[in-house]
């Protein structure tokens, strides 16, 4: 195996895991990264596009919540400080 090539190793293995696959795949993509693509697409509008209001992307919401992160970030620094005794 060592002098061949990666193009002359049969490939049945996959082949043949491939139909056993499949639905667990399509079953990933309808049960995690649709309704998490929903859900980053509305994270960054301004209004839901359903309420009749006009709206537009916005990175507004990323920016509080860098702003949020970095504070609590801060803060758990702050505390973990070591701390000098008396």
């Amino acid at each position: 195996m060592a002098g061949q090539s990666l193009r002359s190793v049969p490939r049945s293995g996959l082949r043949s895991a491939l139909p056993l696959l499949l639905p667990a795949y399509l079953w990933l993509t309808v049960a995690i990264f649709l309704p998490l693509s929903a859900m980053v697409f509305f994270s960054f509008m301004t209004e839901l596009p359903l309420s009749g209001k006009a709206w537009s992307f916005t990175l507004r919401q990323l920016r509080r919540l860098l702003l949020a992160q970095a504070s609590i970030c801060s803060a758990a620094c702050w505390l973990a400080a070591p701390r000098r005794s008396r």
